[in-house]
């Protein structure tokens, strides 16, 4: 009886699985990056409404309450940066593997992903508490700003665990095309957060800690939804489907007597969590870099006051919810062109790459131009200060890089979904890296804070005009080796 009903799941589960293959290789290329785009966008934006939704509620504490809320913004494109270098690199294999239909091998990076975002966010948590006041003045924090950062970073740093892993699942139900359980996950969070945030922060007067209470919160319960999925079947590949030889051995009382499998097991798993930690290390730099510029902008800002680090964090702020759709939109895009590399249909992925592109470019475009005319209003909700002319020029900056931003993402998430890391890392490195850091040194210089208000949209440009080469010859490629 037992055996019989693990033959009835293997046969479901290969069913599944084959299901998936067929939607992931066969519907129109169109169609099919529009649907996963459209939980995608969803999720990415429920995930980036934690840190401006806190903004918003503490803006009736002062300048310095908001300001202290945007330095915080650092801590979490870092929790990302780590969360989405594991997510992204098994779901990428995963997209692969499962074009290939090796579900075990998916399973395998899946559970290997997860235990890694695991201890690195307890890491993270525990270095965080250890350095917290000098972290805070490291992030750009000034003496008035300081109690409000240490308030609300006590509960960020708290929740960096469980950011990890829930960007891990995250990723892993996309790449094998179920991002509607990612939606729930991830929205059902930011829904509470959003919920509990005018309730904790006026209604039980808790101040900026019950923002920051709120977003732990929230993030639990994202992470527990996302594990039920998981474990409940109705994932393709799941967690505990993962092979056994990829556990970690258990603890030996005599260290010397570890037996041969064990030693196997270890090796297999280190070798597992290099392929994945190597195929995410774009990411790492894409989100990664988003935080050293964040500090860099903040640790600027402050030398002209709270004033101008508050009007630079809202418009960042801003620019962020622009910047998720544009994630997530390629996020959508991403499994579709690695699934079917995979399966070597490279016409599909040339179709893919050709349609994200043109659709990026245009709805940027119309956007950025709604955004330059609505600037000043946008910057208004979140309370008047001195600064918001600079806030203004900022999101203006920002509304004209849009278009080239989005060729940069779409080029580096393509050779990140196909496995070419190297160029994925160049590209990745290039907004908030190669270009953003001379001029982060040189605009301030000779133009005060009107130089950190534009320097993040001109490195968008650049970056744009850097990235179109490499996906020209990309769907030239594909055009030459494309199988119909």
């Amino acid at each position: 009886m037992k055996k019989d009903n693990i033959s009835n799941k293997a046969d479901n589960t290969k069913d599944k699985a084959q299901e998936n293959h067929v939607k992931m290789t066969q519907t129109p290329v169109p169609s099919l990056i529009l649907r996963l785009s459209c939980s995608t966008v969803v999720s990415m934006l429920a995930g980036t409404t934690y840190n401006i939704v806190d903004m918003y509620f503490v803006s009736d504490l002062g300048t310095s309450a908001v300001a202290a809320v945007g330095i915080l913004f650092s801590v979490l494109a870092m929790i990302q940066a780590v969360g989405y270098t594991f997510g992204m690199g098994a779901g990428s294999r995963i997209s692969r593997f499962l074009g290939e239909q090796k579900e075990k091998e998916a399973g395998r990076d899946a559970s290997a992903a997860v235990l890694m975002a695991l201890m690195a966010g307890l890491i993270l948590m525990a270095a965080g508490f250890l350095w917290q006041k000098p972290l805070i003045d490291f992030l750009g924090s000034t003496d008035t700003i300081e109690i409000y950062a240490l308030d609300y970073g006590f509960w960020i740093l708290l929740t960096a665990p469980v950011m990890c892993v829930s960007y891990v699942l995250n990723n892993v139900l996309r790449a094998e095309g179920m991002p509607v359980w990612a939606l729930v996950g991830i929205g059902s969070g930011a829904v509470l957060n959003a919920v509990l945030d005018p309730i904790l922060v006026s209604g039980l007067e808790l101040g900026i800690r019950g923002a920051g209470i709120a977003t732990f919160c929230g993030q639990s319960v994202s992470l527990a939804i996302m594990l039920i999925v998981m474990l409940s079947g109705k994932s393709v590949i799941g967690l505990n489907k993962a092979d056994s030889n990829y556990k970690p051995a258990g603890i030996r009382v005599k260290i010397e007597k570890i037996k041969r499998e064990d030693k196997q097991r270890f090796q297999a798993f280190r070798q597992t969590a290099i392929d994945i930690t190597r195929t995410g290390i774009p990411s790492f730099f894409r989100q990664g870099l988003v935080c050293v510029a964040t500090i860099l902008l903040n640790r600027a800002a402050r030398e002209y006051g709270d004033d101008v680090v508050a009007a630079i964090s809202v418009s960042n702020k801003v620019f962020a919810i622009l910047f998720a759709v544009m994630v997530g939109y390629g996020q959508g895009f991403a499994p579709v062109a690695g699934y079917n590399y995979g399966a070597k249909k490279n016409d599909r992925v040339r179709k893919a790459i050709i349609f994200t592109i043109l659709s990026q470019v245009i709805a940027s475009a119309v956007t950025g131009v709604l955004v330059w005319i609505f600037a000043s209003s946008i910057i208004s909700l979140f309370g008047e200060n001195a600064a918001l002319e600079l806030g203004v020029l900022s999101l203006r900056m920002h509304a004209v890089s849009l278009p080239f931003m989005a060729v940069c993402l779409v080029s580096g998430m393509l050779f990140q979904a196909i496995g070419e890391i190297g160029k994925a890392i160049l590209i990745s490195s290039t907004r908030q890296g190669i270009f953003f850091l001379p001029l982060i040194w040189l605009l301030p210089m000779y133009f005060q804070e009107n130089g950190v208000a534009v320097t993040q949209g001109i490195s968008d440009i650049l970056s744009g005009i850097f990235s179109l080469p490499f996906i020209l010859v990309a769907i030239h490629m594909c055009k030459k080796t494309g199988r119909k």
